[in-house]
Parts: C-alpha cells; sequence; structure tokens
C-alpha cells in the first residue's frame, strides 16, 4: 500500500496537517501525454505519422493539424474518440467531405465551432453542411456562419428566422442583398436593434409594405429610421406630432417635409427639432427670424446660418452674447459686408483661438480691407 502525501501548512499561528493519496496515474501514462519531437519535426515519413497518431492522443492532435498528413490517416483521425483531435481536423482546408459531414455533428460543440470557423478562415464549407450548421443547437456555431457573406440564400433564410438577436445582426452586416423573405424575417424581429439596423443597411431595398410597418413600430427609434425620402406626406405630417422627439427630427430633415409642418416644427419644444427645422431650406422667412430669439444658442446659431434674415435679424443677432452664434454668422455668405465688418470689429476680442477670424477670411462676402487684416 502506497503511502499518503503528507503537507503542513503554516497559517494564522497554527499548525494544519493535510494528507491526500499520491497520484494514481502510471508513469508510464504521464509519459503517453508528452507527444515526441518528431511528430512536429517536417520530414517525419508518412508511416510514422501514423504510428505516433495511434500512440497518444495528444500526438493525435499534433499529426491532425499537419498539412502533410496522409488523407487516409486525416479521415481516421476525424472518428478519433478524442474531440481535441476531431477539432483539430475540422479546421483543416484539405479535409474530406465526408469527414466534415460527419463532424457537423459531433456531439461536441467545439467540434462544430471548429467545422464553421472554416467560413471565416476561407476553407469551403459544402453548402449542405452549412445548412446544416445553420440550424446547430449551439449559438456561436449558428453565429459564425451568419457572419458569412458568402452564405446560400437557404442558408440565409434559415439564419434571419433566428431568435437570436446576435445571429440576425451578423446576417444584416454580411454584406450580400437579402432577399424579400429575408428582409421580411428580419423586419419581425423581436429585437429593435435589428429592425433599426435594417433600416439603415437595407432601406432602399425594403418593400412598401414593410416601410408602412415600421414607421408604426412601437419602438421610437425604428419608426425615427424609417422615415426618409420613401415616406409619404401624409405619414410626415402625422408623424410631425410623434411623442418621441428624435422621430420628429428626421421628420424636420425631410426634404417633402410641408412648409406649415416645418413651421409647427420650428415650435417644437426640444431644441434639436427647432434646430433641424431652421436648417430646412423651404421653412419660410418669417419663422426663421422667429428663431432669432430663441432662447437656445443652438438653434439661433442655425439660424445665423439662412439666407432669409433681415438686416434688423442680423444685428440682433450681433447684439446676443453667445460665441457659437457668431461663428455661425462669420460662416453666413448670405451675411451683408457691413454685418461682417461689425463682427470683426466688435467680437474680435473674445476670439482667442481665432476661429471667427478664420471663418471670416473663407467667407466671400468679406469686404477686402478686412480680409487682407484676416490672417490666413
Amino acid at each position: 500500500m502506497a503511502a499518503s502525501l503528507v503537507v503542513m501548512v503554516y497559517g494564522g499561528g497554527k499548525q494544519i496537517k493535510i494528507s491526500a493519496a499520491p497520484c494514481s496515474t502510471p508513469p508510464e501514462a504521464l509519459t503517453m501525454k508528452r507527444s515526441p519531437p518528431e511528430v512536429r519535426a517536417p520530414n517525419t515519413a508518412p508511416d510514422r505519422l501514423r504510428a505516433l497518431a495511434r500512440a497518444s492522443a495528444k500526438a493525435a492532435r499534433a499529426v491532425a493539424g499537419r498539412p502533410d498528413a496522409p488523407g487516409d490517416l486525416v479521415a481516421e483521425l476525424a472518428r478519433s474518440t478524442d474531440w481535441r483531435t476531431r477539432a483539430a481536423v475540422g479546421r483543416r482546408e484539405d479535409a474530406p467531405e465526408e469527414s466534415l459531414a460527419a463532424l457537423a455533428l459531433d456531439p461536441v460543440a467545439h467540434v462544430r465551432r471548429a467545422v464553421a470557423g472554416r467560413l471565416g478562415a476561407g476553407a469551403e464549407v459544402p453548402g449542405a453542411i452549412m445548412l446544416r450548421l445553420s440550424q446547430d443547437a449551439d449559438l456561436l456555431v449558428r453565429r459564425t456562419v451568419a457572419a458569412f457573406s458568402g452564405m446560400p440564400e437557404e442558408v440565409r433564410r434559415v439564419l434571419a428566422k433566428d431568435r437570436d438577436v446576435g445571429v440576425q445582426l451578423n446576417v444584416l452586416r454580411s454584406g450580400a442583398s437579402p432577399s424579400v423573405e429575408v428582409l421580411t424575417a428580419l423586419s419581425a424581429s423581436r429585437s429593435s436593434a435589428v429592425r433599426r439596423g435594417l433600416l439603415l443597411t437595407h432601406y432602399a431595398l425594403l418593400p412598401e409594405p414593410i416601410l408602412a410597418q415600421m414607421l408604426n413600430d412601437r419602438d421610437g427609434g425604428v419608426r425615427a429610421a424609417a422615415v426618409g425620402p420613401r415616406t409619404p406626406v401624409e405619414v410626415l405630417i402625422r408623424l410631425a406630432s410623434d411623442p418621441y422627439w428624435p422621430v420628429r427630427c428626421w421628420v424636420a430633415r425631410c426634404a417633402a417635409t410641408p412648409e406649415s409642418t416645418l413651421s409647427a416644427l420650428a415650435e417644437d419644444p426640444e431644441p434639436d427639432v427647432r434646430c433641424e427645422a431652421v436648417k430646412h431650406p423651404r421653412l419660410p422667412g418669417d419663422a426663421v427670424l422667429k428663431r432669432v430669439r430663441d432662447p437656445m444658442p443652438s438653434v439661433r446659431a442655425a439660424a445665423a446660418l439662412s439666407d432669409k434674415l433681415s438686416i434688423e435679424a442680423y444685428e440682433e443677432l450681433l447684439r446676443l452674447p453667445h460665441y457659437d452664434v457668431w461663428w455661425a454668422l462669420a460662416a453666413n455668405p448670405a451675411a451683408p459686408p457691413s454685418v461682417l465688418r461689425a463682427l470683426h470689429r466688435e467680437h474680435a476680442a473674445v476670439d482667442r483661438l481665432g476661429r471667427i477670424a478664420a471663418r471670416l477670411a473663407e467667407n466671400p462676402s468679406m469686404p477686402k480691407d478686412v480680409l487682407e487684416t484676416l490672417p490666413r
């Protein structure tokens, strides 16, 4: 009977005795776990590789990763009882199709991940095996297949209906032009991130019924992303009173938004919405003039860039004490030379960084006598 191992541990001023049974693994088994150096030697003979692969699991893994391993040995290693060896075969570029088909059904997820990982490495995976992997129970396997841009349409349709958000997002990012069936499946995703991503990446391809559905989506971000050049005018008018302010922002940016709707948006309680409305080229001049006295400097700065201002409005903007408003006014090519001259004269003291002077120097309406004094 082998003697037990006694370890004396000193801690906290006390002596503790721990007894443990000796290692039961025989020395020959420990030796077999170490693969001999010739497994990785470049000129090892095929027969010797066969012998080494059959001698230990670790040697078999190393042989399975060798590009010069014999084909019959690779097929044999694909049936190994060691899952790491099978995974090494699944990663091989020249793995037999029959072996890949079996490995795609392997009970160990790591082996199936190795087969799916071939897609990212540029190795070939037959369509039937890819279809099988797209229905795999392992999440990482399906996400890996979904990220492959060259997947067949049948595989793309299966993955578009996957319940995992990551799988659906990878389908969106795969770069291919999806079919109507794939677009329909993604538009019905439970994830608002997928639905928004669909609008941002494939807006031009979406059929009208899907766009109409997304304009009425329960998520405000989806509704905002759905607003665009294909949105009907009557829908724009309705969305101008949407409770989610980014939706109103996108309505204010849309070229087809009617003038009356833009005027209403210029009075919106949200400053960002008023900014977008003021920037719209079709906003009536009287609505722009009202924004000159807006309580938010960002809205006044947007009005300072308009070409619909009167002399009185320009002079009022000069009197309003805010640097960003003056900076925007300096870039307005429609500003009269007298206003630009006054801007340079009255606010040069606060222009410590030279930003206003730099914008004035680029303004084509700047008087030449003042322009010569500005730094270039």
